[in-house]
């Protein structure tokens, strides 16, 4: 079991591997369950220049809550269709890819 207060975990593929977003994110879901029970962390699934940032909590009914910006600010969303949304280029989105690591960094398990 891993009991780290703070852990980003990170799944990346090739721009050209035949993995999708969604076998990205059950991968990650896998290396989640190694999580205490209402543990989180936060993970990072990746494709060629693209990602998806989520915030990861064990056993919670969506253990996976995708990461956005919205008004200015990361967002993390509750039982939304991860799937519904668009990852981020980080060569155009990087000022939102950067928001969301700073995000990260500000806001650490206690």
């Amino acid at each position: 079991m891993v009991d780290h207060r703070w852990l980003v975990i990170y799944e990346g593929k090739g721009a050209n591997s035949n993995d999708s977003y969604a076998n990205i994110q059950a991968q990650l879901k896998g290396y989640g369950s190694a999580l205490a029970n209402g543990r989180w962390c936060y993970a990072i699934a990746a494709k060629g220049r693209t990602c998806k940032n989520f915030k990861f909590v064990r056993y919670d009914m969506f253990e996976l809550k995708p990461m956005r910006i919205h008004n200015n600010g990361v967002q993390i969303l509750d039982g939304h269709n991860i799937q519904d949304l668009n990852p981020f280029d980080i060569e155009n989105d990087a000022n939102a890819v950067a928001d969301i690591m700073v995000y990260i960094t500000n806001n650490q398990p206690q």
